[in-house]
């Protein structure tokens, strides 16, 4: 984050690639699996808020009339 508290999506992607394994990765795919990557997390992401704004509703899955789950 920067001092004026806004999320510096640039310093972030950085951060996030170097921890990735792209070494002797084309480029192509090295954008691939940074991509893949950034997508996980933004899923995380979405997922962690909204068990925090609505944690019932979370964690219960919905069972159907067949005994299945969602």
């Amino acid at each position: 984050m920067t001092d004026d508290n806004r999320f510096d999506k640039r310093q972030a992607c950085l951060d996030a690639v170097k921890q990735l394994d792209v070494k002797g990765m084309n480029p192509a795919e090295a954008l691939m699996v940074a991509w893949m990557d950034g997508w996980n997390r933004a899923l995380d992401l979405c997922i962690q808020l909204e068990q925090q704004l609505d944690p019932p509703e979370t964690q219960q899955r919905p069972t159907f009339s067949d005994g299945g789950h969602e």
